[in-house]
């Protein structure tokens, strides 16, 4: 590949993927602001796209209006991956930039063949895509077997980023099976009971071992 143009950051993230070998042209950077809609759930699918910096969320919705946020992708995480996979022309689900997003996407119709053919890149897309399901298997888990206030710590453990939380309640009661107020009565008894402190863009954890035993699974 030729390299000029590409910033250290963008090629190391393209290395962790087996990606440097693909032709410059074909690559290319977008960017995204914060709340826009990257994709649309059904909407046509044309490249695989990698998260250089910013985060998102990846979320479906029901008829009724009703939202399931599933995860959160940040740096190297991948867009498209599944559908890649699985040959679909569609995205499975709507992603939303949380933040500014900055992303390198190669596109499906130049590069899906020599894509699938690099058995390095596949190993570590399929590890992923485990990885993800895996995930998924916990959220049902959390769903069926577990308090409300129990599955609320969990998931601020898992979707934490160092000692902060800063998800949107209404996704965050969405994806643990609650309603916005059950959500929002936990989050101030999490702080009554001085586990969390609130911050102007979300929630400081103050005691994470007082987490780890409220959520029951340690």
């Amino acid at each position: 590949m030729d390299k000029s143009g590409f910033s250290s950051k963008q090629l190391d993230i393209l290395a962790s993927y087996s990606l440097t070998e693909l032709p410059k042209e074909a690559c290319r950077l977008n960017y995204y602001q914060k709340g826009s809609v990257i994709y649309f759930e059904g909407e046509t699918i044309r490249s695989l796209g990698i998260i250089v910096s910013g985060k998102a969320k990846i979320c479906l919705h029901s008829p009724d209006g009703k939202r399931l946020t599933l995860c959160y992708y940040e740096s190297k995480s991948l867009i498209g991956d599944v559908e890649l996979l699985t040959e679909q022309t569609v995205t499975s689900a709507t992603v939303i930039a949380m933040t500014d997003i900055e992303m390198i996407e190669v596109p499906f119709n130049r590069l899906e063949k020599e894509l699938l053919v690099n058995t390095a890149f596949v190993r570590i897309l399929g590890s992923r895509v485990a990885k993800n399901l895996i995930r998924s298997s916990e959220n049902a888990e959390l769903q069926s077997l577990y308090t409300g206030q129990q599955r609320l710590c969990s998931y601020i453990l898992r979707e934490r980023s160092g000692l902060s939380f800063d998800h949107s309640l209404i996704d965050t009661a969405y994806s643990i099976g609650l309603s916005y107020r059950q959500t929002l009565r936990l989050m101030k008894k999490l702080c009554h009971l001085q586990v969390l402190t609130k911050t102007k863009v979300g929630y400081n954890i103050e005691n994470n071992l007082k987490l780890e035993k409220l959520s029951g699974m340690n």
